[in-house]
């Protein structure tokens, strides 16, 4: 951080750019990311000011931040809030205080880089549509960040749906694809994304 994110905002603009060249249609895209990666698109999605800008222009009739552009974001049990995320970890004694501070460098720069704050805040260009999917039995996350985090993205002026899935535990979509959890995780996303990029076709 704040590297990653970044890359993933410079990366969605690439393709913006050169959705012509890659047969894409720019009215089509959407934006996927599990757990830290879900952390990422968000933050991406949100926020234009983090260090570093683009070389070129914006693409056409697209201003601003990257979430302007994208038609729809999908986040599986996201990181949506990673300075709660530590101090809960800290608390619990758990490995992922190492991990999730070896990533961000500093406790500030969690509380700089944190969806569930730019949101609280939000002044910003138009929100695109989120479907948040969450496991009820995660061991990675504290229990109410997902619920709260979309409660403040409506309260923001976008749209937002949450897929609570009952027994599901951290990942269970990637590690589990056939379960149970796993199936209507993926038809929920399948059906969301269409919903939300055929509407130009």
């Amino acid at each position: 951080y704040p590297a990653s994110v970044v890359d993933v905002r410079e990366g969605t603009r690439w393709l913006l750019r050169h959705t012509a060249d890659l047969d894409v249609r720019p009215d089509r895209v959407a934006a996927v990311g599990a757990s830290s990666g879900g952390h990422l698109v968000a933050l991406a999605a949100l926020r234009d000011d983090d260090p570093a800008t683009p070389d070129e222009p914006d693409p056409p009739g697209r201003p601003g931040a990257v979430g302007e552009s994208l038609r729809a974001l999908v986040l599986c049990w996201p990181v949506v809030d990673p300075a709660r995320r530590y101090r809960w970890a800290v608390a619990r004694g758990m490995d992922l205080v190492s991990r999730q501070l070896s990533w961000f460098g500093s406790e500030a720069a969690m509380a700089a880089g944190n969806p569930q704050r730019v949101l609280e805040r939000w002044a910003g260009h138009r929100l695109p549509p989120v479907l948040l999917v969450q496991g009820e039995a995660d061991a990675n996350l504290p229990v109410g960040m997902a619920e709260r985090f979309v409660e403040t993205y409506g309260r923001a002026g976008g749209s937002a749906r949450l897929m609570m899935l009952a027994g599901a535990p951290h990942g269970f979509a990637l590690t589990a694809p056939d379960s149970a959890a796993g199936r209507r995780a993926v038809a929920e996303i399948v059906g969301f994304v269409h919903e939300h990029t055929a509407a130009s076709v």
